[in-house]
């Protein structure tokens, strides 16, 4: 009979160990991985990002997510499209005009100071952060306005290579949460040495 006792209490504590650890994924904080270059030089391919999700909204597992506030200009976002997680800095929310004119970002209208090739500051009216820009590069994009309930998204590293799909409109519903520090970081190239001096890093 003790046994019997024993083996319920174990199962009971262990489902609320469970239930714990899916609230906190759910509605907390969660790992991303950064697979590729395209946040570079902000963030690098085999950095481990924790993505801090109750400043944007809350979720709660099995109900899914509800989205009370945007995020911030200039903040990096993870989102999903239902099957992926993607990863991009914040530009404009709703109601703001975006443009791309020869690799060069428009934000209401007005050029934003970039560099032109290789790597520098971009100093968008809210917040200043560095970026990248290769060959081929992005496409221009004609002069729109972010629709209600949506956030115009790209990457840090800006190019038209495969695989590379640097600008998104999104709705603000798809935000998983908001990618803060980086936790741990190894260097896939070499050899998965640790990149001890990324620890803890706040995400620009």
């Amino acid at each position: 009979m003790s046994n019997l006792k024993s083996a319920k209490q174990y199962f009971f504590v262990l489902t609320l160990a469970v239930l714990a650890a899916l609230f906190v994924r759910a509605s907390v904080i969660e790992v991303f991985k950064i697979t590729t270059t395209i946040m570079a030089p902000n963030l690098l391919k085999g950095d481990l990002v924790f993505v801090w999700k109750p400043g944007l909204g809350f979720s709660v597992p099995l109900f899914g997510r509800s989205q009370t506030a945007l995020p911030s200009y200039g903040s990096v976002v993870v989102y999903t499209d239902g099957t992926q997680n993607y990863i991009k800095r914040v530009l404009a929310l709703p109601g703001d005009s975006v443009q791309i004119l020869n690799d060069q970002f428009g934000f209401q209208s007005s050029r934003v100071p970039s560099v032109s090739t290789g790597c520098g500051k971009e100093h968008h009216p809210k917040k200043a952060y560095d970026v990248c820009k290769s060959e081929p590069s992005i496409e221009n994009l004609r002069e729109q306005i972010v629709p209600k309930g949506h956030i115009f998204v790209a990457t840090d590293h800006r190019t038209r290579r495969k695989g590379y799909d640097s600008l998104d409109i999104i709705p603000v519903s798809k935000i998983v949460g908001e990618a803060k520090w980086v936790w741990f970081s190894i260097d896939p190239d070499q050899r998965g040495k640790i990149r001890w001096n990324r620890f803890f890093k706040t995400v620009p």
